[in-house]
Formats: structure tokens, sequence, C-alpha cells
């Protein structure tokens, strides 16, 4: 007589979620990509919403703030990696502000700072306002190498790759042409 020998039990194959449970059906859905609308209080009498693709990007690109906090506030950036709305001393001139100051991009250049130039409140205005961003520029060139990142770059892109590219860019110290001095735009005499 031969006696019978069990085989182990197979553990049986994990269920595929289907329908509703793999899409997550009814249950609130949480921004996941690129970087979306600015978040509440980012927007200020200050600040615009241009300005957020940017922050987004470098929080990427840098890794402060961390990607759960960045939408949270205070916006300051990511100190000491780079700060946002950086109202600096000049040496004997009157403080100004640059949108963003990356402090050590590299170990060989000086820290980065970087405008954010729009179409409606640089490029697309009074004679009086692009000497005023040549002068802000030229001001700042003695401590920190300047960069604009124009808004038109990026906006159109809700991936926010545009927005990265631009700010890698910026980090390495190239910059697009200005459209103002490449004739692309069009001084408007007041």
């Amino acid at each position: 007589m031969s006696q019978r020998l069990d085989l182990p039990k197979i553990p049986k194959v994990p269920i595929v979620k289907r329908g509703p449970r793999l899409y997550a059906f009814g249950k609130k859905q949480e921004h996941t990509g690129g970087p979306g609308e600015a978040p509440p209080g980012f927007v200020t009498p200050k600040t615009s919403a241009t300005e957020w693709p940017i922050y987004w990007a470098l929080s990427k690109v840098l890794g402060t703030p961390a990607a759960d906090k960045v939408r949270s506030g205070p916006f300051y950036g990511g100190p000491p990696h780079w700060e946002y709305q950086s109202y600096l001393d000049l040496g004997g001139w009157k403080k100004t502000n640059y949108d963003f100051v990356v402090w050590q991009p590299n170990p060989y250049t000086q820290p980065v700072a970087i405008r954010i130039q729009t179409e409606w409140l640089h490029s697309f205005t009074s004679e009086q306002q692009h000497v005023n961003d040549r002068l802000h520029r030229a001001r700042g060139e003695a401590w920190f190498d300047v960069v604009d990142i124009y808004d038109y770059l990026y906006l159109g892109d809700p991936s926010g790759q545009a927005a990265i590219l631009a700010v890698k860019y910026a980090m390495n110290l190239i910059e697009p042409p200005s459209p103002i001095y490449t004739h692309a735009v069009q001084r408007v005499r007041v």
C-alpha cells in the first residue's frame, strides 16, 4: 500500500485591483505632478503667481523644501541653499529685492540672483522701466551673478519641465536673450 503525500499549499496570487479600486474612484485626489496652481498664501501684494513654477522647480532641483512641504507656507525658499524674495544690502545702496537667490550653485561661482521677467511688468512697458531694470541688474552684479528668467519660457508647460530647465540654465548662468534687445518686443512710449 502506498501512502498518499500531500503537497504543500501554494499561496494564492494576490488579487489585482480592477475598476474603481484600481483608480481610487471616489477618493479625494491630491495634486501629483507639475507645479499646479500657486498654493494659498503664496501670492501676496509683493509676489505673483508667475513666480510659483520657479519656486517649485528650485525645490525639485535643490531638494529643499522637501516635496511634502513645498506647498505649505511660509514661503521663504529652501534656506540655507536658496531664498525666495530676498531683500539684500548691496554695500551702501538701499536694500534691493531679488526674486530668488541661490547661495552656492557650485564651489566656483558667486551666488546667483534670479529675477523673473514678466511680459506685463518688464517687457511691454515704458522705457523708464527698462532703464530701472538695467540699473537694478547692474547694481547687483558686483555681489551676484544676476540671471533673468522670462515667464514666457515656462508658463505654458503644466508638467513643470520647462521651469526645471529654466532653473538649471539659470544656475549654470545660461540666459536666453532678452526679448527687448532682440527686438521681439517693441518698446512702449509713454
